[in-house]
């Protein structure tokens, strides 16, 4: 017993001694180095595991060595690789990351795990041993060592890519996984595998050629289509990785026809009762351009709708704007009629607005550039969704699915044209019960870049949209002003976002409605600028098209919203970086330096008013009051008249405009105020999508990614909950000015050579001084009295004038080009003997640089002999020693 004791105190330690954690985790890694029993191996790392939470730096750096060698030499034992795999997972982990609710992380515990995880990955056998346990079908193997490379994969995804490419059969193993039966190991294979795919090539290559598309559309035609659960999600959102800017699995992806399957999941079997008949009864067959949104008026749960919205990405992958394969891929979608079941997604009032707008972005690259789907977008008509019974909704509340066949009553409205659903989506978005304000943004910003896309290079569709505001603006209040009646003449399916029993106007006449309604920018600033960003899109140089007094409107609507919204008041007591009224006002003098560039005969109807350019003179001078972008944006439109305006017969003429700007702004301020425009960062921060990159539109969990930890989901909540910035400027207005600017202001500002005739003209004046009460009056006063005096023989003489300074400045190019071209005539045959200067020293470099190399051989070989003949003069030296012989020069 007394011997029992001694042991038993001298393990103990002495009397009172703590033992640390350190010492603790010493005699563990002691007893797993040099236990020879199974059991005591599987106890020791057990006991680790239990310590790797609580004292992570100690097990790290000291058991984490003795733990992968019993993982390589006792892999059959599965409770101690379980263990192991565990224990290595708990190091790695970082704070709140991991199964189980551990004690509260310290505040090291994150940097340890990273550091950790490193140096776990700095040997890539580490992995490949890892990747190799997966042999083991045993589900506790399986699921550890999933969560080990999920730890790993979260600290160190670059290092971790590496190190799989590296272990041979790796991605297969991996890819095995989500053919697995048990739920959770497909399921957190799956998430693994969405991660390694993220921006790394090679591993989206190697797993897309073990057959991965077809394994991934089987589980997900398996699993019910896009009325699947979570599993769906993961799989369609792994397939949208592996196709993501690598166009080699785009073109697999589309020779083993996985586009067709993808669009079979959207395809929905139309009934003849929810298809428009024909003009002459009932009884003749549906036209081919009608079709009804299936029942997407049922109630949509939330994982069908993240469902739809990761196979309209899968979509949109292969339509990006910079694909190089995007045009052979829209062919093969032509050819699978994914344009019909998109579309109707996108205009269905009653789908979710997340869905709807990825919709509008897989629609936007479905059309754009590609004439045959133009054409038949704009012949496409979907009818309104159906109505159903009491009973029809109660089944669909008992979990009825929404591709079920619905029974068959009639149609709550007539089919109404995409375009027009688009037009009113963009301008305004759905109801506010049914989305956020960032959602709202997000939908019509997308809806607006979808019916751009119809428009680009499509002359005809153009056309057609512009032609439509031929016809006059019905006037349903005619005792009413002009301007103020255009305000109310929409009906009510144009006014209310969600109306589907009602026909809609053409998209010109919905675009022009809702451009005038000034009286309701303050309310929704948006709907005016995408108007006018539409609108501009549409624009060309047709006379016949673009009514005269359609500017005339634009420009009253800009003036009423200038004077009787309290845009002043507002802008004047705004805090820095508040917009207030300001869009509206950019979105009226956008759409006019658009009209005018597009069609520069437009300026003879604006000059027309003298009140037009009294405003634009008004907004120049204001010396406080107004925003930079407004000032700017009408001294480049004034600019822009004294170019287009060179044979006006009613107002202005263009001596008469630059005589204006001499006397009442000053060419140095109307060059400031178009520099202050394009220095000011909301003008050159635009994005094609018009929604600003910057701040995310929705808290969409599938764009946070498979692995996104609680403080990246509660940031993007709280980035969610604020309005998306939005562009102050459409990209192609933004490139004109730019282009445009320095030209269109040294003519404005160079006077005309007659123009010292004019009595009392002052060049150097500055307009600002003269602003103040009572400008209004003056001013109209003066634009109109400016120039009487001019006459026609002026203007000849200046005609002369400008044709003698064609004729030499061609004189004096024709001089200079032949003077070009005698310098380089001159100058061949030097550079003859140039070249063959140049070719000989080379061939003479050449062959010393050889010699050299010869000799430095020879040397070599000298000193090689020389060394070897000294070995053999050692030796002899050696040998004659031996035999008694006395060597006099014997360096020993």
């Amino acid at each position: 017993m007394e011997l029992l004791y001694q042991g038993y105190s001298a393990f103990k330690g002495e009397k009172g001694q703590v033992q640390t954690g350190g010492e603790t985790v010493d005699r563990i890694c002691g007893r797993l180095a040099h236990a020879t029993r199974l059991e005591d191996r599987r106890a020791a790392v057990q006991a680790l595991k239990g310590l790797a939470r609580t004292y992570k730096l100690e097990v790290g750096t000291r058991g984490m060595p003795a733990v992968l060698k019993c993982l390589r030499e006792d892999r059959m034992d599965t409770a101690l690789v379980k263990a192991g795999l565990e224990t290595l997972t708990n190091v790695g982990a970082s704070p709140g990351a991991g199964v189980t609710a551990p004690l509260p992380p310290a505040a090291e515990e994150g940097p340890l795990g990273t550091m950790f995880c490193e140096i776990f990955l700095k040997d890539q056998d580490h992995v490949s041993l890892v990747l190799e346990l997966l042999v083991d079908t045993d589900f506790y193997v399986r699921f550890a060592v999933l969560q080990l490379l999920t730890t790993l994969c979260q600290n160190q995804p670059t290092q971790l890519q590496s190190a799989v490419l590296t272990s041979p059969l790796g991605i297969s193993r991996l890819l095995d996984l989500i053919d697995d039966q048990r739920e959770i190991v497909r399921n957190e294979g799956m998430l693994l595998l969405m991660t390694l795919t993220e921006h790394n090539a090679e591993i989206q290559k190697i797993i897309a050629f073990e057959n991965a598309f077809e394994r991934l559309l089987a589980i997900v035609t398996a699993e019910g289509g896009l009325n699947g659960d979570m599993l769906v999600q993961d799989c369609l959102q792994l397939t949208h990785n592996l196709l993501n800017h690598n166009v080699s699995n785009q073109t697999l992806f589309r020779e083993s026809r996985g586009i067709h399957q993808l669009v079979q999941l959207f395809t929905v079997e139309l009934q003849p009762d929810f298809l428009a008949p024909a003009d002459g009864g009932p009884d003749r067959p549906p036209r081919p351009t009608t079709m009804a949104i299936h029942d997407l008026a049922f109630p949509w749960n939330d994982q069908v709708a993240r469902n739809t919205v990761v196979a309209l990405r899968v979509m949109g992958v292969l339509l990006e704007r910079k694909n190089p394969s995007a045009a052979t891929n829209r062919d093969v979608m032509r050819a699978a009629r994914a344009l019909e079941p998109v579309a109707a997604l996108a205009v269905g009032v009653h789908v979710p607005c997340t869905v709807r707008t990825q919709s509008f972005l897989a629609l936007r690259g479905l059309v754009s550039g590609h004439p045959a789907l133009q054409d038949t977008l704009a012949a496409m008509r979907i009818a309104a969704p159906p109505r159903g019974d009491p009973a029809a909704a109660a089944d669909s509340d008992r979990g009825t699915p929404p591709s079920a066949a619905p029974p068959r009553w009639a149609l709550a409205g007539p089919p109404r044209g995409v375009l027009s659903l688009i037009v009113r989506t963009a301008l305004l978005g759905t109801r506010p019960s049914k989305a956020t304000p960032a959602q709202q943004t997000s939908l019509r910003a997308a809806a607006a870049t979808a019916f751009v896309a119809f428009l680009a290079k499509n002359p005809e569709g153009q056309a057609g949209i512009v032609h439509t505001l031929l016809a006059p603006l019905p006037d349903l209040a005619p005792s009413t002003p002009r301007r103020a009646s255009a305000a109310g003449i929409a009906t009510a399916a144009a006014d209310d976002p969600d109306d589907d029993t009602a026909d809609l106007p053409s998209p010109g006449h919905l675009l022009l409605l809702h451009l005038l309604k000034w009286r309701e920018a303050r309310k929704d600033p948006l709907m005016v600028w995408l108007c006018a960003a539409l609108l501009g899109r549409c624009i060309d140089d047709d006379e016949e098209a673009m009514r005269p007094s359609l500017m005339n409107e634009v420009m009253a609507a800009l003036v009423d919203y200038h004077e009787k919204s309290g845009y002043l008041h507002a802008h004047a007591g705004a805090a820095p970086g508040a917009h207030h009224g300001l869009r509206p006002m950019v979105a009226y003098l956008s759409l006019l330096v658009v009209w005018l560039h597009q069609c520069p005969r437009a300026g003879h109807t604006f000059l027309a008013e003298a009140s037009s350019i009294s405003f634009l003179v008004e907004q120049i001078t204001r010396a406080s009051g107004l925003d930079p972008l407004v000032q700017g944006l009408a001294a480049y439109i004034l600019a822009q008249l004294t170019v287009a305006n060179l044979d006006a017969h009613d107002g202005l003429t263009r001596r008469q405009l630059k005589q204006l700007i001499s006397s009442r702004i000053g060419a140095d301020l109307l060059t400031a105020r178009v520099d202050r425009l394009l220095e000011d960062p909301r003008f050159t921060r635009t994005h094609p999508d018009y929604v600003l990159p910057s701040t995310p539109s929705t808290l969409d969990p599938v764009a946070l990614g498979p692995l996104a930890t609680a403080n990246r989901i509660a940031a993007a909540a709280a980035a969610a909950a604020t309005d998306p910035a939005v562009a102050f400027f459409d990209e192609e207005t933004v490139a004109l000015i730019r282009s445009t600017a320095p030209s269109l202001m040294r003519t404005a500002t160079t006077p005309d050579p007659a123009g010292h005739e004019r009595a009392g003209a002052r060049p150097g004046h500055d307009g600002p001084s003269g602003s103040g009460a009572g400008h209004g009056d003056t001013r109209s006063g003066g634009v109109s009295g400016v120039g009487d005096g001019i006459t026609g023989a002026a203007a000849a003489e200046l005609l002369r004038e400008k044709d003698a300074e064609i004729v030499r400045l061609a004189d004096r190019l024709r001089h200079l080009e032949s003077q070009l071209t005698g310098r380089r005539a001159a100058n061949v045959p030097l550079d003859v003997s140039a070249a063959q200067r140049i070719a000989a020293l080379e061939e003479q470099l050449g062959a010393k640089v050889r010699q050299l190399e010869a000799m430095e051989t020879e040397q070599n070989d000298l000193l090689v002999c020389l060394a070897e003949q000294e070995l053999e003069m050692q030796m002899y030296r050696r040998r004659l020693r031996a035999y008694g012989e006395v060597i006099e020069s014997d360096p020993d």
